[in-house]
């Protein structure tokens, strides 16, 4: 069965996750479908983005063997040291444990929803050839800076302004065949090369794909990663650097009342649920310092934020001010709070030493291996190093 069609989430429970659905009709799911049946087996071609259950029917089913497997979350009322070592055996992705902040919950499965299994272990790579971009009315063309299977950077005279959605066609000799078009959201405008000024470089973050182009990009990037990019004679009016510098990590100006407090008030945005789910932050060693949160297209180095982490149930988010100090590639981005002040101090402390509602098993899946804390954290503000 395809993926294309739509969100769909399988619920495997024996009514302990009713709750959810409502939920997940909110975040755009357009099929929710459950079992109780025990020996339910996913198919390789499996049509879920997304699948919840408890940490009883975790263990009844396995989803290594699906071509894209569904993002695994359980959710349970308590969950023992031995049976967190079950879960990180049965391949879960998320462990969620009761109770949890219910926008924490939200943005977890916003970010399970909207980017896919395929976060995980994406390459990046230089590409630098002309693809064709259309955006509402208009049509161009750009040069292809970097690409994954998340996104790519376009750069161009007449780049799309952020927020807008974009398709972005590959010719046959890229795409390696027949021509490729993917549909994504401008996420980001990052800072022209110096040599360069009169072009602009934007990210792109892919939305949801159906199996087989996902397969073909990943082809894409795999040939490319096997050596340097290499551009082709420059088009008039589109010329561009092979190897498009990284963003520069000056920082723009910041107005002297922001810093003064490092607490602020909380307020959802209403935005696409696509949009929102770049702005999701999964954070992993949090500390009072900072915290390390996983690979998002939508930062880079230099770029100072305003964060809203959601820790503890029935808690107001802590709202800080960061920003992008590292970027570790794989291991995800650092990014470190700013003028944090004694009150808020003591109040993240204390939530750091609480019992964390969600983890996250390790990627190695090793035996023994004790799973994560996460800290979910959403974007609130953006100051882009441009």
């Amino acid at each position: 069965m395809s993926r294309s069609g739509g969100l769909r989430a399988l619920l495997l429970h024996d009514g302990e996750l009713a709750e959810l659905r409502p939920l997940l009709s909110e975040l755009g799911v357009s099929e929710i479908d459950e079992s109780e049946s025990r020996a339910f087996e996913l198919k390789r071609d499996a049509p879920w983005q997304l699948l919840l259950t408890t940490p009883l029917r975790a263990l009844e089913v396995e989803t290594r063997s699906c071509d894209v497997p569904p993002v695994h979350v359980a959710v349970t009322d308590d969950v023992s040291r031995t049976q967190r070592a079950l879960l990180v055996r049965a391949g879960v992705d998320y462990i969620v444990r009761r109770p949890v902040h219910p926008d924490a919950l939200r943005l977890l499965l916003l970010h399970s929803l909207y980017r896919g299994p395929e976060r995980r272990h994406t390459s990046r790579v230089s590409v630098g050839a002309p693809v064709r971009v259309h955006s509402g009315l208009r049509r161009g063309r750009a040069l292809l800076g970097e690409l994954s299977t998340r996104g790519c950077t376009l750069i161009g005279r007449r780049s799309p302004p952020v927020g807008r959605r974009v398709q972005v066609s590959l010719s046959r000799s890229l795409a390696g065949g027949s021509a490729l078009t993917v549909r994504g959201l401008v996420v980001r405008r990052l800072r022209a090369a110096r040599e360069d000024r009169d072009h602009d470089r934007v990210a792109v973050v892919f939305e949801p794909m159906d199996a087989g182009v996902r397969d073909r990009l990943t082809a894409i990037v795999a040939r490319f990663a096997k050596g340097p990019a290499s551009l082709g004679p420059p088009r008039r009016r589109e010329a561009a650097p092979a190897q498009p510098e990284a963003p520069s990590a000056t920082l723009a100006a910041e107005p002297e009342d922001r810093r003064r407090a490092s607490r602020h008030r909380y307020s959802r945005r209403v935005i696409a649920l696509s949009a929102e789910a770049t702005r999701v932050l999964l954070g992993r060693d949090l500390s009072i310092g900072g915290m390390r949160v996983d690979a998002n297209p939508s930062l880079g180095v230099g770029d100072r934020l305003r964060v809203a982490v959601h820790t503890m149930a029935g808690e107001e988010p802590l709202v800080l001010d960061a920003h992008v100090a590292r970027d570790d590639g794989g291991d995800g981005l650092v990014l470190v709070f700013e003028d944090v002040e004694a009150p808020t101090r003591e109040m993240l402390a204390k939530r750091i030493a609480e019992l964390p509602p969600v983890l996250a098993p390790g990627s190695s899946g090793e035996d023994g291996a004790e799973p994560e804390a996460l800290a979910i954290a959403e974007i609130v503000t953006e100051e882009r190093a441009v």
